[in-house]
Order: C-alpha cells, then structure tokens, then sequence
C-alpha cells in the first residue's frame, strides 16, 4: 500500500526543489515525523531534508510570539477581570468556572478574524431581546446579566492590553498576528511553503495559506477521495469543497484526489457491551493478526478511556507497542493520594482533623510506604488508636505528636489546621520529595519515580503561580488550580513510533496511513462528539459571524473516520451495545452510514459479539469438620461458652466458626454516633451503678428517688466511658444519651410505682454465674458460663433479669415447641433466659423462679416472663431445655455435621 505521505514525497522528489529553502507545514509534528522516514527511504541522493514544522509552530514564528500555557492565561484573565469597574467582583474559584469559556471564545474571535466590537455589540442585543419582557423594569438579575454582556468587550480589550505588556499571548491573538505579519514575510523570507494534509481550516490559517499561494510561494497537497468529494452531501468533505473554490484553483490542480475508498476492503462491525468487553475483543482481534502485519496496524480509541483495561487485555506482553496518547496524570495512584489530601484538609474545622479522610489519607499504599517503621507501621498503629478511642476529630498536636519523630515530610501536613495555599503547597513537595528517598532505594520503582517528577514539577508550577497571583488565597482556589494543570498533563508512554501496533487517539491518526485499522467507541458522544455548546455566543449569532458550531466538529470528526478507512484494507470497527441509560450514547451514526454504504454495504460482516464467561453462582458456605475444630472447639468450651455463642450457632453456623473456633472479631470502628450496642452497654453499666447500693436490700421509694436524681449524671459518665472522644453534647449523640437517660427515669419510675405494691429485693446485678455441663455420650463436661443483669426477689419469687435496650417480642418468650429453641434463632431470648436459668440453679429447682426479660424500648410491658401463662419456670421446662441444649451440644461436636452457612446475612467480621 502507498499511503498519502509517501505519494507526496514521490511527488516532491520528482519535481528536484531545492529543499534547503522549503518548509513543509502539517497538522501535527507525529506526521512530520513519517515524513522524514518516507524521505529516508525513497532519496536516490544526497540533499537537505525540508524543514517540516507543524501548524502551530509555522505561525508562532510568523507572529514572532509563542502561544502561553492556559493556566497562566487564566489567571491574567481574571486578573484583568479585577481590574474592571464591576461592583462586585467574583473569587476566583467562581470565575473559573465561566472564565475558561470566554477564553475559548477570545481565541475563536481572533483565529476566525472577527471584528470584536460588531460581535460582543450584537451578543448584547441579542441578551436583551432574550430578557425582553412587558415588565417596564427589568429584575435585578436582569440588569446583572444585560450589564454582563457589556463588560465583555472592555475586558476581551483591557486582556489584549495586559497580555502584550506582559508578552503573553493565547492561540487566536498569535493566529490573527500571523495573519497580519504574512504579506512581509513572504516579501522578506527566503523560503518556499508546501502544505499537507489539511482539512477544517479556521479563518486566519485560510488567509495565510491562501496568500501563499496565490503569491507562487506554496504548494499544498490535500488528502481526499472522489467517492467523498464528488458527494455533494458527504461531511468527510464538506470543507474541502469549500477550499476547492478558492481562487487560486481556478487556474491549479487541487491534487491529490485519491480514487482508493471503493477498492476492495474486508469490514468488520462488531456491537459489543460495555468498555472492558470491547478491550477483550480487540485483544481477540490482535491475536487473529500475524506479528509482522502488526506493523501496518493501527489502534484508534475513540474514547481514551479504555487505554487501562486494553493495554491489561493484550495477552502477548513481548508485542512491540507505541501509544501515543500519553496516560493521563489524573489516573495515577499518586494523583488519588493528593486528592485524599484536599479531602483531608477540606473536611477540617474547629475541633480538629476529621477522622475519616485522614483514615483513608494514611491507608493509601504510599503513606502506609512512608511510615512503615523498623518495627511497626506507624500509619497503621495511629488508625488502629483512631478506630480503638472512637476519635473522630484530632487536634493538630496528637497528629503531630504521633508522626514527628517517624516523618517530618508527613508531620508537616498536618501542621496547620487552616494552612494557606502555599503552605499546602510546600508541605506537597516536601511530601514527594520523602516519598522519593523513599522509592530511590527500590530497584524496581522507575514508573514512580517518574511519577514523583512529574507531580513535583506540577506543585512548583502551582508554587509560581501562587506567588505572581497573591488573590489565591483558599483551599477552594488552590483545588481548582491543580484539577486545572492536573488534567491536561500527561506521562509519556516509552515506544518506537515507526515500529509495532499503533494505539493511538482519532487526532493523532491525521495523515496516516495504515493497511489495518482498527476503530473503538463508535457511539454517539465520543465518535462523532456531539452536541456541546461551550460559548457564551449563541447559535444564531455563531451562524451569522461563521464561527464553528457542533456541525463542523461533526464533519472533522467524519473526515478523520473516513480518511483512516479510504486506503485501509482491513477494518474493523466496535460499538457499545449497552450505552449508558443517562447519557444516550446509541451507535454512532457513522455505523448506520456504513451499513447503508451503496459501495461497501453488501460486503459487511456485522455481529453482536459478547465475550464467553463463566457464570458462577453464590454458594453457601460448607465447612467439613476436622478434629483440629473440635480441639479449638474444647478450649472454647474449657473457658466457658456463653448464651450468646450459641445462639450465634443458630442463627448461622459460619458466624460461629468464624468468630468463636477462628477468633475472628468484628474490627473497631470510629462510631460518629452511639451505635445501639454502646448505647446498651452505657444503659447496663449505668443501671449497675445506680442500684448497686441497693443490693441486698428491699428496695423503696426514698431509694429509688434518690438514684432518679443521679441518672443524668450516670449515663453522661457512662457515655464518656464508652463512647470515647465522642461529643455528646449537641446532635444526635445528645438525642441518643437523652434517650438513654429517659429509658432509666421510666424504668426506676415504674419500680417505685411497683415497690409501693409490692416487696422488691435486690440479690445480685451482672453477677458471673458457671455451671458444669456433662455430656454422658460423648464423656465431657461443658462449662457454661454468663452474666446475669439482675437476680431479684419479688414477692418471695426470685427473678433471673435480663435487660435489653431493643425491642423484645413477649410472643417469642413462650415455647410450644421446644425444637424451635435450638432450630430458630427467633427464640434466642427465651433461649437465652433459660440458659441464665441453667446457671442459677444448677438443674434443680428448689424454689419459685421466674425467668424474663425488662425490655426498656417497650418498657410499658414491664417484666416479660418467660411462658407468662405459667410464668414459673417448673423443673419439667429446666429439663425440656437442658435435652435440647444437649443436642445442640452434640451437633456441635459431631464430625458428620459440617459447619452449613444459612441464607441470612452474616455477622460482619
């Protein structure tokens, strides 16, 4: 195949220029450099190359001025926007918002050679036809938007002004200074221009192009089709059918017309779901593909995204690569440690650092890298006192206390509770600079390190600005600054660009020419990009001025598509077949072309692809049992096993096995408010200390009243107890600590309602009680063990208590069947009473028990007894219960029974 550049270097060869005194001007400085190699291999002889310069560069130099960095045009934006006689003056970090907009409408003016002041004069009447209204007098907001309109004129002067003084340019100022410049320049220069390659050409680039032309110092080679050229309605042409009526063509070949669209091509659609299913494919694709063809092929991602999953998808990792594309910085691991950190500093207020995303900053694998310690990790040992002592804000000196002597980088961002943007800043590049003493001892950490340059060169950028642009003064303004320079730097891939698979953007591929193509993201949004209307200048009024609107975005995209198909033999092309529900993306419209295509249509092998996977069901946990379980089943039951334990066996054997035979246990958590197990145990230990002098007596109302005076004092001391570092004074932990506060009042309330009635004596509260189970078949002794909240005598009965803060169903106390004890976790409560009465009485009832819960969120239920029809617990229900617990027992220790995960959700660990 011969592709376009090298017909145009064929074409220059022949006509035997003199090349020292040409300049060749592309789209791009990647085609400049194919050029070159077509050059290499067709000279006969020796002579100077050309020199090949792309657009950008050939009209920085006519204009005599580089184009500036975006950011620093930003900024001397909105500089000069301060400048202005407004009454009041937007922050920075709101003016960014509008502010890149107007910037991007500055350059159209000027690169489209618009007359400013007509254009912001018409944009101003056409806002007030907008706000036209039979209201004699317009709104505030009105007026503000009226009067919006009128400034823009002065400023888009006042920033020329600024930008000349400082020598600062942006693109559309360099284009129209070119424009102007061009005419003495061909008079003073020597050199002869050959332009290549061109499509959509803005208003200054025709002017200059044109000039050169129509001067006999240019020629120009145009990369086209005549299926596309001669179809008066085919975008792939639009503006080459434009170009073909200027002037100078009237007497000149508009060459080169290529006639290669209609040969023979094998095209291959595919609809694919989802992104990574298309990574799979293609990498399907490359496998089908012999190595040495890989030379001529051509990756095109219509969306850049899918460079992740592609790049991890392409099994044969000794294949030779060049992306061109570079990877975004925003994606690296490092990118996301600064963004915890703004989170970080964000999320800081009086009371100190919030705990959780400083949790998730010193989880992140570069602090954990930092702060690992000789002996210990030190980030680790901080988040696991964080999560221990319920601290959920920290002031600046624990923070700094804990990490000064492990880090000095880290302990500096942590330094100031409220620090500057430059404070930040530095602590930044303090931080990076430790990370790579750190990583420079590692042999392998060459992409970090990589990365680590390229962050610090981009907070040194930051740094600059922030000293020439003192109004930086939040964390807001800094955090839209560095998302600003953030997002459009890159890492450059290492690749040979003239050898192996190209995996390229759309924009990349002008000029190119490769024999294999394959094209990814055909959906609308991404291939074409669509409708987007980034400008303060409406539709009506860009149509009447000739500026660029989302039609011509639409026909460069269609030139770029059809161009990589006019000379390709073998296309392959993928679409997204599961677009997102919210943003559309259907099929690209250039899919619904092709397949309607009268040239290639009949020939196109179209299929709905997805790739094969294997479905895996969810499955429930089955755990055989092994004489090891049942030597650490035998020490849990040697310390003593509880109630608790094995109602956990009932309500799922796994949580069992995990937490009692593994020791695996729930991690500590910051509670940011008092989670309902910490609310129960302050509502025990309160209730403990407030009767505990009681014990042993008969209690009576002077008692009684005198603890009621003392409860909000109890719990506010049990809460501190508890709840560590945890505020309770405001909120929702005050809502709950009141709560607690109302369900002991009630509580000892309705106990001096009742010991005027009746006699109440206090025996124990969270007594420890152990009773020595035998298991005759299997010749073991269980010890069994539990606290038991209250024993009480009331009215000559003793009562076995227990509290609960929850809910507590009387219906689940009463057994019909008494396998349901050890098969429903349901009665785990009656369960729970009768073990308690187990350890009380030893398995012998020699006087009147009762056994119950008090539950205090239905506390008008008072004590609910267990079977409350025959509320005494007889000898005939302690034996009923101890055969059941018997056979739990039993299962527990048999070999045949697995440990078998029941479908309910299991206990977090």
């Amino acid at each position: 195949m011969t592709t376009f550049l090298e017909e145009v270097v064929i074409d220059l060869l022949q006509k035997t220029l003199d090349f020292s005194t040409y300049r060749i001007v592309m789209p791009s400085k990647r085609a400049g450099l194919f050029l070159k190699n077509h050059f290499s291999n067709h000279s006969h002889s020796t002579h100077f190359l050309p020199e090949i310069l792309s657009i950008e560069e050939w009209i920085e130099d006519l204009a005599k001025t580089a184009i500036s960095p975006n950011t620093e045009l930003l900024f001397a934006l909105y500089e000069t926007y301060l400048q202005l006689p407004i009454q009041k003056k937007e922050s920075f970090s709101d003016f960014v918002k509008w502010g890149q907009i107007l910037l991007q409408d500055f350059n159209e003016i000027d690169r489209y050679l618009i007359d400013a002041k007509a254009v912001f004069a018409d944009l101003t009447a056409a806002h007030k036809i907008e706000a036209w209204s039979r209201s004699e007098d317009p709104t505030r907001l009105i007026k503000n938007y009226i009067q919006f309109s009128k400034s823009l004129f002065p400023l888009y002067q006042a920033f020329q002004k600024q930008l000349e003084q400082k020598q600062l340019a942006y693109q559309g100022m360099v284009y129209k200074k070119a424009s102007e410049n061009i005419a003495a320049h061909l008079e003073q220069s020597k050199y002869n221009y050959c332009f290549i390659g061109f499509n959509a050409l803005n208003h200054a680039e025709r002017k200059l192009i044109q000039t050169s032309l129509q001067q006999q110092r240019a020629t120009i080679y145009w990369d086209t089709d005549q299926s596309f050229l001669e179809d008066p309605i085919h975008k792939a042409a639009s503006f080459l059918r434009q170009h073909q009526k200027w002037t100078y063509f009237e007497k000149n070949d508009f060459q080169f017309v290529g006639n290669h669209y209609k040969q023979p091509k094998n095209i291959h659609l595919f609809g694919v779901p989802k992104q990574y299913a298309q990574a799979n494919k293609i990498a399907n694709i490359l496998e089908r593909i012999p190595p040495e063809d890989l030379q001529s092929t051509a990756l095109v991602l219509g969306d850049e995204n899918l460079l992740d999953p592609l790049i991890h998808s392409i099994n044969n990792p000794s294949q030779a690569l060049n992306v061109t594309m570079g990877y975004p910085l925003e994606r690296t691991n490092l990118a996301s440690l600064f963004e915890l950190l703004f989170a970080t500093y964000q999320k800081t207020h009086a009371k100190g650092w919030y705990h959780q995303p400083l949790v998730q900053l010193l989880c992140h694998p570069y602090m954990q890298q930092l702060l690992q310690g000789s002996k210990n990790n030190i980030a680790t040992k901080l988040i696991e006192d964080i999560q221990k002592n319920n601290r959920i804000h920290l002031s600046t000196a624990y923070i700094s206390q804990q990490l000064e002597d492990q880090s000095a980088a880290v302990s500096t961002l942590f330094r100031h509770p409220n620090p500057k943007p430059l404070q930040i800043v530095t602590a930044c590049k303090n931080l990076i600079l430790a990370l790579k003493e750190k990583y420079e001892k590692q042999a392998d950490a060459a992409l970090v390190l990589e990365h680590l340059y390229c962050f610090h060169s981009l907070f040194q950028q930051v740094s600059d600005l922030i000293q020439q642009y003192p109004y930086l003064e939040t964390l807001q303004d800094l955090k839209h600054l560095y998302k600003e320079i953030l997002q459009s730097e890159t890492v450059d891939f290492e690749g040979e660009p003239l050898q192996g698979l190209q995996i390229m953007g759309m924009l990349e591929s002008r000029n190119l020419d490769y024999e294999t193509v394959i094209i990814s993201g055909l959906n609308e949004g991404i291939l074409p990009a669509g409708k987007s209307h980034n400008s303060f200048f409406p539709f009506d009024l860009k149509i009447a001025y000739e500026l660029p609107t989302y039609a011509e975005k639409d026909a460069v995209y269609t030139y770029h598509f059809y161009r990589l198909l006019q000379r390709a033999k073998n296309i392959y092309i993928l679409y997204n077949t599961e677009p997102d529900v919210l943003e559309g993306r259907e099929r690209s419209r250039f899919v619904s072309q092709l397949l309607s295509d009268p040239i290639h249509h009949s020939k196109i092998q179209h299929q709905i692809w997805s790739p094969d996977f294997e479905t895996q069901t969810s499955r429930l946990q089955h755990i055989p049992k092994s004489k090891a379980q049942l030597q650490a089943l035998d020490k849990v039951c040697e310390k003593g096993i509880s109630a608790s334990a094995l109602t956990t066996y009932v309500r799922n054997p796994i949580d069992f096995f995990n937490r009692y035979l593994l020791g695996i246990r729930q991690s500590d958590t910051v509670e940011e408010t008092i989670a309902s197990n910490t609310m129960g145990t302050i509502v025990h230990d309160s209730l403990e200390d407030l009767y505990q002098p009681m014990v042993g007596k008969v209690l009576t109302e002077p008692m009684l009243k005198k603890a009621l005076q003392l409860v909000s004092e109890k719990v506010m001391e049990k809460c501190q107890l508890h709840y560590k570092h945890g505020d309770v004074s405001s909120g929702y932990n005050y809502l709950i600590a009141q709560v607690a506060i109302r369900y002991i009042q009630q509580f000892i309330q309705s106990e001096i309602r009742l010991c005027n009635k009746h006699q109440i004596e206090i025996l124990s509260l969270e007594a420890s009680h152990e009773h020595q189970f035998v298991l005759p078949k299997l010749n073991k002794t269980i010890r069994l063990r539990g606290f038991i909240d209250r024993i009480d005598r009331f009215d000559g009965i003793t009562r076995i208590i227990d509290y609960k803060t929850g809910t507590v169903d009387a219906k689940k106390l009463h057994i019909r069947d008494w396998d349901c004890l050890i098969d429903n976790y349901d009665y785990s409560k009656a369960f729970q009473v009768l073990f308690y009465t187990l350890l009380v009485t030893k398995g012998k009832i020699d006087k009147s028990i009762q056994a119950g819960i008090i539950s205090f969120r239905n506390s008008k239920s008072g004590f609910m007894a267990f079977n409350a029809a025959t509320p005494l617990v007889s000898q005939e229900d302690l034996d009923l219960f101890c055969e059941q617990l018997q056979h739990l027992l039993l299962e527990l220790y048999d070999l045949q029974i697995a440990f078998e995960e029941k479908e309910i959700p299991s206990l977090p660990f």
